[in-house]
């Protein structure tokens, strides 16, 4: 009798289950991965973040974020990233947005937005190649110029695929169109005739200048050339009345500088009786080479007219013969 209540205690005890702990009292809790120390972190975190990197054609634009996270007192130097219009690899920045947000305990949060293009062979598997960026901190400022000195960190490199298989779907070519009509036509017929008109009077306006300076120019040849014409024949005249002797007379000298002083006041509008042959050189100075011939000889007037007479007047002879082959080279005959 005993053993058979023995046997049914023990039935029912084991039936009933063991009295020990259910499974999520005897594991023990998960414990909390240890934090690094601020001094063992890093000074600067990146991160490259594509949503694929895969499915993208010949021309597709690639888009590419770089996140950068820095610690309190983290100088950057982005200088080496590459910017719109550049070319990484063989990659061309299509799009270039540098954005910068505050992060707890002082630290700083960078994000770079890129649009990348490849126009290369296909098909391919192509590396993004790691870029460059430049960090320092308060430890690394040169004590005496007060710059930082910077250290280099390079990205990872991204594997991106890239096809030449266009879309399944087949895009259909748009249809022609043809010219557009501008609704204001008006504005560019007003535009095109006042720039013809303005062509026009700048070309009528020059040569209008040039023939007035033509015309200016020969009249002044002419008057130039008449000049000298009626002083030769004042000189051939002058010659003639003194032929017979042959001497010339206390005058001849004084009537001579007095016709090349009124050739000088003809043809050159100066006041040749009143001034100098050195005065006369500063006046017509620039002016034509025959000028200076012709001051020479006022010169040499001077200087005969001036100096104490002689028995011996083959000088004042030489002198007008000089004269009249002058005029005649100057008239041009």
């Amino acid at each position: 009798m005993k053993r058979i209540i023995l046997i049914l205690v023990l039935t029912l005890w084991i039936g009933a289950g063991f009295p020990v702990g259910s499974y999520g009292e005897i594991q023990p809790e998960p414990q909390p991965e240890p934090q690094l120390a601020e001094s063992k972190r890093f000074p600067i975190v990146t991160r490259l973040e594509m949503e694929r990197a895969y499915g993208f054609f010949i021309g597709d634009e690639i888009p590419l974020t770089l996140e950068i996270e820095t610690e309190q007192g983290v100088v950057l130097d982005l200088v080496n990233l590459p910017r719109e219009g550049e070319q990484h690899g063989v990659f061309e920045v299509r799009h270039f947005l540098l954005t910068s947000t505050d992060q707890p305990k002082a630290r700083q949060l960078y994000r770079v937005n890129y649009r990348l293009q490849y126009f290369g062979a296909a098909p391919l598997t192509l590396q993004f190649k790691p870029l460059e960026i430049l960090y320092a901190s308060d430890q690394h400022r040169d004590a005496v110029t007060q710059r930082y000195i910077y250290k280099s960190l390079f990205t990872q490199p991204v594997t991106i695929d890239i096809s030449r298989i266009g879309p399944y779907r087949p895009t259909p070519a748009l249809a022609p169109k043809g010219p557009l009509n501008d609704a204001r036509p008006w504005r560019i017929w007003i535009a095109a005739v006042l720039g013809s008109l303005l062509v026009v009077a700048a070309i009528g306006g020059g040569g209008r200048e040039w023939w007035l300076y033509y015309q200016y120019q020969r009249g002044r040849m002419e008057g130039l050339h008449s000049a000298a014409a009626q002083t030769l024949e004042r000189l051939r005249r002058e010659e003639e009345l003194r032929a017979p002797s042959r001497q010339p007379d206390a005058t001849a000298v004084s009537a001579l500088g007095g016709i090349v002083r009124d050739y000088l006041n003809h043809a050159w509008s100066v006041s040749a009786h009143t001034l100098t042959p050195s005065e006369l050189a500063a006046r017509l100075e620039g002016s034509t080479p025959q000028v200076q011939d012709v001051l020479a000889l006022l010169q040499h007037c001077d200087t005969l007219k001036y100096q104490p007479s002689t028995e011996d007047h083959h000088e004042e002879h030489v002198l007008w013969d000089e004269a009249v082959t002058l005029f005649e080279q100057i008239d041009g005959r």
